[in-house]
């Protein structure tokens, strides 16, 4: 057997060059692929704790920005139920009002029906199959009846209490908006329209008393009643515009929370990036330097191990 001409440590330090080459080469691919310095904490250095801590936030917020955006579509619809309580209120005011201004009753009760399944189906509004006026118990229906009949039994002195139709609970729903906060994001179905409620019965139980029976010229004591319930309607309207105005309102703060938060999310990426990320040009240009590594000391390697005593002698005698 011929010896290399090379001695064995040569060998060695070339042999392990050309791994070291290849492990950049390696690394420099992985950067490029990924756009990222590393794939576990190792890579990182001095700056494993900032990543760390940086992720933990970055969760944390992740998680509340997830949250906050699906409470503005939960209040989306949850304004438009309160819109709709009010326009009801206000329409149902301008209904008695035609009816004194003419008077004449006629269409009265079609009205009051209409107004009234309107009010009701705003009440039992939901979303995501959970009922948005439920206080709490989310998968009972807060108002219960469904007709305008159902509010004033025969005689009227009989009639069921208004409160009875409600079955929504007390707790009133809140939602964090920050790390530190939170604010009262619901209503109560009770809160929101009994009061309006009360005026559909006061209407059905007079139409079904002696003096009711809406339809043609107003008579004194019918001119009288809806007069009485138009000064209780002002109120009713005054405060369903109030609750309509404070949903509003907290929509709003939802809103910029959500945009804050948002920014929030912005910023910890950006940072996380700056740990994280690599600079692509420069990974570019060292996958092209630890190729070329890696040739040469392949080149060196097979030139090595090609080297033997017997090259060397033939290589000499051939002068």
């Amino acid at each position: 057997m011929v010896t290399p001409v090379s001695t064995q440590n040569s060998y060695s330090v070339i042999l392990a060059d050309l791994i070291g080459a290849q492990n950049k080469e390696l690394n420099a691919q992985q950067e490029v692929s990924t756009g990222k310095k590393g794939s576990d904490l190792q890579a990182f250095g001095n700056q494993t704790q900032s990543l760390i801590a940086t992720n933990t936030v970055k969760a944390r917020v992740d998680g509340l920005v997830s949250q906050l955006n699906n409470l503005q579509v939960k209040m989306n619809f949850q304004q438009a139920a309160l819109g709709q309580i009010s326009d009801v209120a206000d329409s149902l005011k301008q209904t008695l009002t035609n009816a004194l201004a003419s008077g004449q009753g006629d269409g009265i009760m079609s009205d009051v029906q209409s107004f009234f399944s309107q009010a009701a189906q705003a009440l039992n509004s939901q979303y995501g199959g959970d009922y948005l006026f439920s206080g709490g118990q989310t998968q009972t229906q807060p108002f219960t009846a469904t007709d305008v009949s159902q509010l004033a039994a025969t005689p009227p002195a009989s009639n069921p209490a208004v409160s009875s139709f409600f079955q929504n609970g007390n707790l009133t729903p809140t939602n964090r908006v920050d790390d530190s906060t939170s604010i009262q994001t619901g209503f109560l179905a009770s809160n929101v329209g009994q009061q309006l409620m009360q005026v559909f019965q006061d209407i059905q139980s007079f139409q079904v008393g002696a003096s009711g029976n809406f339809g043609g010229q107003l008579s004194t004591s019918q001119q009288t009643f809806l007069e009485n319930e138009l000064a209780t309607l002002n109120g009713v309207v005054t405060t369903t515009t109030q609750t309509t105005a404070l949903g509003g309102d907290v929509q709003k703060r939802v809103q910029d929370a959500a945009t804050t938060q948002t920014d929030r999310q912005t910023t910890l990426t950006n940072v996380l990036g700056d740990i994280t990320d690599v600079n692509m040009a420069q990974a570019a240009a060292d996958l092209s330097q630890a190729q070329s590594a890696v040739q040469a000391s392949a080149q060196v390697f097979l030139t090595l191990k090609g080297m033997s005593l017997l090259n060397y002698l033939s290589s000499s005698t051939g002068g």
